[in-house]
C-alpha cells in the first residue's frame, strides 16, 4: 500500500512528513525505523514534500528577506515570518539534487521542495534527513533552542541504571566504549548527535536521527548522570574534571553547533552553562583496550 505521510518522534517531538508522491521504502534511510511512530504527539511538527522548485509566490510573500549565507553550496534567508535555506547536494548524494527549505519562524510547518528528480528516484533517495538538506540539525537545533534543550556531540548509553555520555574527537573511542558497555548488559540509546533538554531542575538525553550513521538509538528518554571526554592515551585513567571554567570549555566543544539567532543562541549558552554546573564530567584517557569498562563501572559507583 502507498505511503503518503509518516510519523517520527525524537525527545517528545514528533515530526509529520507528508509527501504530495508515495513515501517508499527507500526515501528514507534506514535509521528513522527507530523513530518511527504511529501517530501525532503532544508537540508537533508538520512538513511537506514537493518534486517541484519552490514558487515564486511563495517566495514573494516576504518582501523583507535577507540572506545571511551564500556560500555556493548554502543559501540562507531569513525575514521577520520565514526562513528559507537552499541547498546542492552533489557532493554527497548518488542522485543530486538541490532543496528549499522555507519553514515559518516557529519552524513548526515547513515546505520542502526538491528540483531535479522525479518520482522514481525520490523513491530511491535514501534521504539522511526529513528536511533533505545534509541532515536536519538546523531544524532539530532550532526546535530545541524554543524547548530548553541542544544538540551534544556524544554516544548515549545506560549501565547499572545510570545514563552516561562520551564524547570526543573522531577515532578517540566512543564507539569502542559503547559497544563495550553493550557487550556487558548496557543499553546504548543514540552512537551520536544526542538531545540534551532540561525539565526542572535536571537534563535529560534522548537519541536523535541527526547523523547520517546511526546504527542504534532508541525512544527512551533518560536523566544524565555524567559525561566523560575521551582522549586516546598510552594508559587507562578517569579523573573529574572540577573547575568550572575547564567543563564549560569541553562542553562548548562538544556542542552541535547551528545557524542561531541571537535570542536563541543566548538561550543555548545559558543552558550549557547550567549544565555544565550540574553535571559531574570526567577525562577519560583510553588505551582501547577492555580495561576500561571496569574503570568505569568502579566510577560510576559513587554517582
Amino acid at each position: 500500500m502507498e505511503t503518503y505521510t509518516r510519523f517520527f518522534r525524537a525527545a517528545g517531538i514528533t515530526v509529520q512528513l507528508n509527501s504530495e508522491v508515495p513515501i517508499a521504502k527507500n526515501t528514507l534511510e534506514p535509521k528513522f525505523s527507530f523513530f518511527e511512530t504511529d501517530g501525532p504527539g503532544e508537540d508537533n511538527i508538520v512538513i511537506r514534500h514537493f518534486l517541484s522548485d519552490i514558487p515564486k509566490p511563495e517566495v514573494d510573500k516576504s518582501n523583507d528577506l535577507k540572506t545571511v549565507l551564500d556560500d555556493g553550496t548554502w543559501k540562507i534567508s531569513i525575514s521577520d515570518s520565514i526562513c528559507i535555506y537552499r541547498y546542492n547536494s552533489e557532493e554527497w548524494s548518488p542522485i543530486p539534487y538541490s532543496v528549499t527549505n522555507m519553514f515559518d519562524k516557529e519552524h513548526s510547518h515547513g515546505k520542502i521542495y526538491f528540483s531535479g528528480i522525479n518520482r522514481k528516484q525520490y523513491g530511491n533517495l535514501r534521504l539522511a534527513s526529513l528536511t533533505g538538506l545534509a541532515t536536519d540539525q538546523i531544524l532539530m537545533s532550532k526546535l530545541l533552542a524554543d524547548r530548553n534543550g541542544f544538540l551534544f556531540h556524544s554516544n548515549g548509553v545506560s549501565l547499572s541504571g545510570k545514563t552516561l555520555l562520551f564524547t570526543g574527537k573522531s577515532g578517540a573511542g566512543k564507539s569502542t566504549i559503547s559497544g563495550l558497555i553493550k557487550k556487558n548488559g548496557g543499553k546504548i540509546f543514540c552512537d551520536d548527535r544526542i538531545i540534551m533538554q532540561k525539565d526542572n531542575a535536571d537534563f535529560f538525553a534522548s537519541g536523535s536521527w541527526i547523523h547520517p550513521g546511526v546504527t542504534s538509538a532508541s525512544l527512551y528518554t533518560e536523566k544524565v548522570d555524567a559525561v566523560f571526554f575521551i582522549e586516546q592515551a598510552d594508559h587507562n585513567m578517569i579523573t573529574p574534571i572540577t573547575k568550572i571554567t575547564k567543563k564549560y570549555e569541553k562542553a562548548i566543544k562538544a556542542l552541535v553547533k547551528n545557524f542561531f539567532m541571537t535570542d536563541q543562541w543566548n538561550s543555548t549558552l545559558g543552558l550549557v552553562d547550567d549544565f555544565v554546573q550540574k553535571t559531574p564530567f570526567y577525562s577519560l584517557k583510553f588505551n582501547l583496550t577492555n580495561e576500561i569498562y571496569t574503570l568505569i563501572s568502579q566510577e560510576i559507583q559513587l554517582l
